[in-house]
């Protein structure tokens, strides 16, 4: 993965005569540098349009996607990170799939700032399936951490540090992510490592394709 700087939203809408005048005031070594970008980000373009759209699993069932970090591409991911601050930041190209998976993308506070926000973001989801007319159905190298799913066992195993007895996955979210710090640390703890499980499906298909 690169690690090129994203272009900000009002460069993707420049007319040419816009850019022609920015480019009269570049230098000729900046311009060399400018032209070897263009090239690469267009090699880069002409490749990803031409492969093959992975198709993750029971995707097309679900009715409530929109926080599926693993699905974000491109675009969803810069304007997701713009609450952060972090959309300048993500290298051209990269998916929701690549933030999760490689590690090496941000840095001290930034990867903090990531964190914290793939942490909501996937408490988020996962109230979203109790919600959703039609619940993602996850892969079972996912299903582990898929909350919505649990049964009272899983939850009394999984959750220890809080009293959940008999509360099945839904129950807990729904009566105790708003009313106890704990809860609501574990559940989003838990979202991490399902999307974390879901990233390295989504990519380990792609490389199969």
């Amino acid at each position: 993965m690169g690690s090129a700087a994203s272009v900000p939203e009002e460069a993707k809408k420049m007319k040419e005569k816009e850019l022609e005048e920015l480019v009269a005031k570049l230098d000729k070594d900046t311009l060399k540098t400018v032209q070897a970008v263009v090239n690469k980000a267009v090699e880069g373009g002409a490749s990803k349009a031409g492969a093959k759209e992975v198709k993750v699993h029971n995707v097309e069932d679900a009715t409530n996607m929109k926080r599926a970090i693993f699905m974000w591409d491109y675009d969803v991911v810069y304007e997701a990170l713009q609450e952060i601050e972090l959309a300048d930041k993500v290298p051209m190209g990269a998916e929701g799939s690549d933030l999760i998976t490689d590690k090496g993308i941000f840095k001290d506070k930034d990867a903090e700032s990531w964190e914290k926000m793939m942490g909501l973001c996937a408490g988020m989801f996962f109230q979203d399936q109790i919600a959703a007319e039609v619940p993602y159905m996850p892969p079972e190298s996912a299903k582990a951490h898929a909350l919505w799913l649990w049964s009272a066992a899983e939850v009394e195993k999984n959750f220890k540090d809080i009293e959940v007895k008999g509360k099945d996955g839904k129950e807990v979210m729904m009566n105790y992510s708003d009313q106890s710090e704990k809860a609501s640390e574990l559940i989003q703890s838990e979202g991490k490592k399902f999307m974390e499980a879901m990233g390295k499906f989504k990519n380990e298909k792609a490389n199969e394709e």
